[in-house]
């Protein structure tokens, strides 16, 4: 078998008259595929990427679409911290002062906050404590903020 293996190798290889090409030379300018990754095929080495089921899952794989962001859900998101980052700016331009003004502002912020529907938000935004797949790090640091906030309040 390895006679027959040399064999079509050397039919396949250009011959040069003053270089000698050694069987071990051979059989690393015969290999067929170009593909292969990790050695080569003839000592045994290495593999085809997910060969030998490597890649295949023995259980059931579910599916959760519940795990990625829904665009609505970003504007909602986007929406809160807009009008809560208003609200704080108002609050802190008032200072330390307590009047009217900064009771009703305080008491417009945590009702902003702890609204049922940011609740529901923050349920789809958000899997075992963690944002969800699809937000950029921008939306992934609004969705923690507005958890913090509505632990806070």
């Amino acid at each position: 078998m390895l006679k027959l293996f040399l064999r079509n190798c050397e039919r396949r290889v250009v011959y040069n008259a003053n270089i000698r090409i050694s069987s071990f030379h051979t059989s690393y300018i015969c290999s067929d595929n170009i593909t292969y990754s990790g050695g080569h095929a003839n000592v045994g080495q290495g593999g085809f990427y997910g060969s030998g089921g490597s890649r295949v899952s023995k259980n059931v794989v579910a599916h959760h679409p519940e795990a990625m962001a829904r665009q609505a859900d970003i504007k909602d998101l986007v929406a809160i911290m807009n009008e809560v980052e208003s609200i704080d700016t108002d609050l802190q331009s008032l200072g330390n002062v307590v009047s009217s003004r900064s009771i009703e502002l305080k008491a417009r912020l945590k009702k902003t906050v702890q609204n049922p529907k940011v609740r529901e938000l923050l349920a789809r935004l958000e899997i075992k404590g963690e944002p969800v797949w699809g937000l950029s790090v921008k939306e992934r640091s609004l969705v923690v903020a507005l958890r913090s906030r509505y632990l806070s309040s």
